[in-house]
């Protein structure tokens, strides 16, 4: 009698013990929360359910209900893309993208996927090994490096009109890297040297020609300056010139000797 009321306990503590994990099972299953920067999908069995969750405590249905937590944060994406320029010049771009789910299409996106780590792998990626071989076929090999900009800009287009539709937002792009084959590298370092050698010969002609310009500026001047006197000497007359530059060279000592009224005589003064 001792044994069956002691089976019938140990029974009932098992029975209320498997009654009472349930229940906070069913409990703890029946919300979820929502980190900031973050968004929710609801799937109920194999459908998707029409409402998105924010950040905070949701609810959903108990063993039902699979709660999908999908960040819609910036992120960064890097691809790399091997194609033939406008001039056949085979050129590898790296370029980083940075994307993030538009919360409004959140569902499309996951029913398109259904794995997030799929958007990048499935959608984002072949996108941009198409919009880099889209670009780059539009420009000559050189031209993508003086017009980066306008590559960057053909890119970006590209990737927004592919992926917008898809629930996806592109915030920036940018071009990390152009790699040409060795041939073209050499032939563009070339081109540099030949250019910078035309530029040095351009800039010594016009250091000449200014030399030159100075020096037929300093003739004139040193002929204008010649005629001033001329015509102030013609003024002043030749006597009084000669004269005047006499006191002004002299020393303040007299003659020891000088010329008597016959030319012929020199009187010593002393």
């Amino acid at each position: 009698m001792m044994k069956k009321t002691s089976m019938k306990g140990t029974i009932t503590l098992i029975f209320t013990g498997v009654i009472a994990i349930a229940l906070l099972l069913t409990f703890t299953g029946s919300f979820f929360t929502i980190e900031p920067g973050q968004v929710g999908i609801v799937k109920r069995l194999w459908n998707l359910d029409d409402n998105v969750r924010e950040s905070g405590v949701n609810f959903k249905l108990p063993f039902i209900d699979t709660a999908i937590k999908m960040d819609i944060r910036n992120r960064k994406i890097e691809g790399k893309s091997q194609s033939a320029s406008q001039d056949l010049q085979i050129v590898t771009s790296t370029i980083a993208v940075n994307y993030s789910i538009d919360r409004n299409r959140v569902i499309d996106l996951y029913s398109t996927v259904w794995r997030e780590y799929d958007i990048e792998n499935v959608l984002i990626q072949p996108v941009i090994d198409e919009s880099i071989k889209s670009a780059t076929a539009n420009f000559n090999a050189s031209d993508l490096i003086t017009k980066r900009d306008e590559v960057r800009e053909s890119i970006t287009t590209k990737l927004e009109d592919k992926l917008s539709d898809r629930g996806l937002i592109i915030n920036d792009v940018n071009i990390t890297n152009f790699e040409f084959s060795a041939e073209f590298d050499r032939a563009i370092e070339q081109k540099v040297k030949a250019e910078q050698e035309a530029l040095k010969a351009k800039e010594d002609l016009e250091r000449v020609k200014f030399e030159a310009q100075q020096q037929i500026e300093k003739s004139k001047a040193e002929a204008e300056k010649i005629r001033i006197q001329a015509e102030a000497i013609t003024k002043q007359g030749w006597e009084e010139y000669v004269k005047l530059q006499w006191i002004q060279k002299w020393n303040g000592q007299l003659p020891s000797t000088m010329l008597s009224d016959d030319s012929n005589m020199l009187i010593n003064l002393k």
